[in-house]
């Protein structure tokens, strides 16, 4: 009960930011396993599965080992992948593949922060500092970049640069629903995610 609950307040956080009231219209399974062997190497303890079916629709799946590594930091990020892949996934109808990754991790890094932005009404210590610094990536560097490769200090100024980033695209002209257009494109639309920004985004990302 208390997994279920954190599932809906973090649905619901995602909504509130988003401006997102639309039914649901693909189910998501979270499965619990208890963990009976010691984490290998690199195994992490939430992992997230997205396929397509056979007979038609997608199977949208988190999957949560229950050991001593497991952050509800974690599972909150994968959650609101999932999240945001079933807006992107819900009114797709043809049988085409779906690109991979689906989400982009900068917009799921960006989602993830801007939601506690939001939740906290302030900024944290560490986005001023970074803010402050001038060290923002673009959307270029934002989109380009691969998380897993960078070092600490670039994973800091990534990660700020992420939830700058959704914020302005929040912060535009109706900027929620302009967002959501552009995920359900990301499930239908094969043009690369720049494109999909320059298309809903105009005036950010023109430069």
């Amino acid at each position: 009960s208390i997994l279920g609950t954190r599932c809906e307040e973090t649905s619901r956080a995602l909504s509130l930011l988003l401006k997102d009231e639309e039914a649901w219209v693909l189910p998501i399974v979270v499965l619990l396993k208890n963990a009976t062997e010691p984490a290998k190497p690199g195994e992490r303890a939430v992992t997230v599965n997205i396929s397509q079916l056979e007979q038609g629709g997608f199977h949208i799946q988190v999957t949560v080992m229950v050991r001593g590594d497991l952050r509800p930091a974690d599972f909150r990020r994968e959650l609101v992948r999932v999240l945001l892949a079933e807006r992107a996934l819900r009114r797709k109808t043809d049988s085409a593949t779906v690109r991979n990754p689906l989400i982009p991790e900068w917009l799921v890094n960006g989602i993830v922060d801007a939601m506690e932005y939001r939740q906290r009404s302030r900024p944290s210590a560490l986005f001023v500092a970074v803010f402050k610094s001038g060290k923002i990536y673009g959307i270029e560097e934002i989109i380009n970049a691969t998380p897993g490769d960078l070092d600490a200090l670039s994973r800091t100024i990534y990660s700020t640069s992420c939830c700058a980033l959704v914020m302005a695209l929040l912060d535009q002209p109706e900027g929620g629903m302009r967002l959501t257009r552009m995920l359900a494109a990301l499930g239908t639309d094969p043009r690369p995610e720049r494109e999909l920004l320059n298309q809903w985004f105009p005036n950010l990302t023109k430069a």
